[in-house]
C-alpha cells in the first residue's frame, strides 16, 4: 500500500563523484525516475528528469509503502529488515521498470520489476 512518508526524505543526483542536486522526495507517494519529458504534465513534481543518455524514458520510480509483502504483481526483497526498522508511515522502495541499461544499488545491478527496500 503506498503511502506518503513523515520523515524527510532526500535524493542526491551524481555524476563523477560530484553532487549535481539534491532533490526532495517527502511530498508524494510515488517518484519517477527518467528522459519521458512527455510525463512532465501528467506527473509534475512526481517527475525527477534525468538528462544522462544511459537513462531510459522511464527508467525506475522510487515508491513509499507501508507493507512488504509479496504480492501477484511484485516482489520484495526483505534482507535485514527488522521490526526497529519499520516506519508507519512508510518505507522507501526503488524499482527497475526493465530499462535498457539497468539500475544499480550499491554498485550492484537491481533485478527489473522487484522492489527493493531502501534504509
Amino acid at each position: 500500500e503506498r503511502s506518503v512518508p513523515a520523515k524527510k526524505w532526500v535524493v542526491y543526483e551524481y555524476d563523477a563523484g560530484v553532487c549535481l542536486r539534491v532533490i526532495p522526495v517527502s511530498h508524494g507517494s510515488y517518484f519517477l525516475f527518467g528522459r519521458d519529458q512527455t510525463l512532465d504534465q501528467l506527473l509534475g513534481q512526481n517527475l525527477i528528469m534525468l538528462h544522462e543518455q544511459t537513462v531510459s524514458g522511464q527508467h525506475a520510480v522510487l515508491q513509499f509503502r507501508k507493507h512488504e509483502e509479496s504480492a501477484a504483481h511484485m516482489v520484495v526483497l526483505r534482507e535485514g529488515i527488522t521490526e526497529v526498522d519499520e516506519d508507519a508511515s512508510g518505507n522507501p522502495y526503488i524499482i527497475d521498470l526493465a530499462s535498457t541499461n539497468g539500475s544499480f544499488l550499491n554498485g550492484e545491478r537491481m533485478e527489473a520489476n522487484v522492489y527493493y527496500r531502501l534504509k
